[in-house]
């Protein structure tokens, strides 16, 4: 072979390997292409859960204080010596009954003089009465001018005046006795009696001398924020119209209260929200 020809045979052989390379490395590429295709088609798998769907209930608790429907604070209304108690502390008693007596001598007396006072009154408009009657036929014949006719007369007014003064006294007089006697203004059970036979009492005392408690229907007071009232609300108003309950405009739309006491049991009644107050605890947020 010509030696003028080893330059081109080289040449030759190199293509040739650059050539196959190129088509090794393209079908390793499309290979690795139809490799990638597959994995992006298989689905991937994931773990499936089933829901079901029920009813669940939103509980919420509120510390309240428990309050008789009535609770009266029984104060003597004139100052006087305690001379009696009647009743014991955690009785029932019944409206009307006595419960306290304060000693009435001192306001005896000042009925006595209030009806002294009104008999002399009484004499007084009787006197005047007969000098009206003394003077008519008289000022009728002329034998007395007619002034001392309208003197009498007016004499007569006053002592009317004086005498329903008197009256008003002795009334006054008798309401102040009656006051001794200290009855229940309703119904319920009595409280704690801090005073006892002897202590002095006054309308003034800052402690009432009882406390008179109507306890057929409770009343729970509590509060709760803002965002607690309207969510009751509205959960109320949704379940009535799921029902096809129609509501008043002026109802209450809260849902029932259940009230558990002091050792966790569940009172058996259920209690419903028929008051609220319409002004939010501008520091608390609360109502």
């Amino acid at each position: 072979m010509n030696t003028s020809q080893r330059p081109t045979l080289h040449f030759i052989s190199v293509l040739i390997l650059i050539i196959t390379t190129t088509i090794f490395y393209s079908c390793n590429k499309g290979k690795a292409k139809e490799k990638q295709d597959e994995n992006s088609e298989k689905p991937l798998a994931l773990p499936v859960h089933v829901v079901d769907t029920s009813d669940a209930e939103t509980i919420k608790n509120y510390i309240g204080t428990i309050e008789g429907k009535v609770n009266v604070e029984v104060r003597p209304q004139v100052e006087g010596i305690l001379e009696e108690i009647y009743v014991d502390e955690g009785t029932f008693v019944t409206k009307g009954q006595k419960l306290f007596k304060i000693d009435a001598s001192a306001y005896q007396e000042v009925l006595n003089n209030s009806i002294a006072n009104q008999n002399v009154a009484k004499a007084k408009l009787e006197n005047a009465k007969l000098e009206i009657d003394r003077l008519k036929p008289l000022v009728s014949n002329e034998v007395i001018s007619e002034v001392r006719l309208k003197s009498a007369k007016s004499d007569y007014d006053v002592a009317k005046a004086s005498l329903d003064q008197a009256t008003a006294a002795v009334r006054s007089a008798q309401i102040n006795q009656g006051f001794t006697i200290i009855t229940a203004p309703v119904s319920g059970y009595i409280g704690r009696i801090p005073k006892r036979i002897g202590n002095l009492v006054s309308k003034g005392d800052k402690e009432p001398l009882t406390v008179l408690s109507d306890v057929q229907d409770v009343y729970v007071y509590f509060s709760m924020n803002e965002s607690d009232f309207l969510y009751f609300s509205k959960l109320k108003i949704k379940e009535d119209s799921l029902n096809g309950i129609k509501r008043n405009n002026n109802a209450l739309n809260f849902p029932d209260a259940t009230l558990i006491l002091a050792d966790g049991e569940e009172y058996t009644s259920k209690g419903v929200v028929d008051a609220i107050n319409g002004q939010v605890d501008r520091t608390t947020g609360a109502m």
